[in-house]
């Protein structure tokens, strides 16, 4: 082997920069994921109190001391169970969304992918009751933290429809409220109800109920004369 052919290969041995932690910064996001989507069914099946993270380290063939170096308390490793599971809808809407440029067919479709989103992911839901009943103390669950946080790219969507006339001259506020307690509504009644039907499969009727209501056009003008009134 010559000098160059030397160079050659030992350029193909991959080196670790100068504090360069050993595993990569992919591996250990990738190994914190498959901890968390383990946590969050071994959460939903056992309950907080219960369960036992040696079940998660046994299922993921690792020991239990790298859970811990990962989420050094059980209380973090629930709280960022929860936080995954919301960050996984927000994306998993957006994606769906993001090409849609009609704000009405976007707003059906964020609808849409939300409920359809719980259908899949049962296990989220349960981690929300376990949060109420556990940490009744704290200010606001992480659910309301999320929502909080992304709730202005909703409001801004109905702000504009607003604008534009494509909706009734109401607070976005009181537009956005009535939504999002709707469908945060609609997904607990689904699942305690236990009905065979998918919630993806109400979007249509929330929809319809909820941007044109029930009562007929007459009646319309009639509650509205007497809102006027009181």
């Amino acid at each position: 082997m010559n000098t160059l052919q030397a160079v050659e290969q030992m350029s193909m041995i991959p080196r670790r920069g100068p504090g360069r932690p050993k595993q990569s910064e992919e591996v250990n996001l990738a190994r914190k994921e498959e901890i968390l989507k383990a946590a969050t069914e071994l959460f939903a099946r056992q309950g907080y109190r219960n369960a036992d993270l040696q079940v998660v380290a046994d299922e993921l063939g690792i020991g239990k001391g790298t859970i811990y170096r990962a989420f050094p308390t059980k209380q973090e490793l629930f709280f960022a169970a929860v936080d995954r599971g919301l960050q996984r809808l927000r994306d998993h809407i957006a994606v769906k969304a993001i090409g849609e440029a009609d704000l009405v067919r976007r707003i059906y479709i964020v609808i849409s992918e939300y409920l359809g989103f719980f259908d899949e992911n049962e296990a989220l839901i349960e981690l929300f009751l376990l949060e109420r009943s556990e940490f009744r103390d704290r200010e606001k669950s992480t659910y309301f933290q999320h929502r909080d946080r992304n709730i202005g790219e909703w409001k801004r969507m109905l702000k504009e429809l607003v604008e534009a006339g494509r909706l009734r001259s109401v607070s976005v506020d009181a537009i956005s409220d009535a939504m999002t307690d709707m469908l945060y509504g609609a997904v607990f009644t689904q699942y305690f109800a236990r009905e065979k039907r998918t919630l993806k499969s109400r979007t249509d009727e929330i929809v319809d109920i909820f941007f044109n209501g029930v009562l007929s056009d007459s009646e319309k003008d009639k509650a509205r004369v007497i809102s006027l009134s009181a």
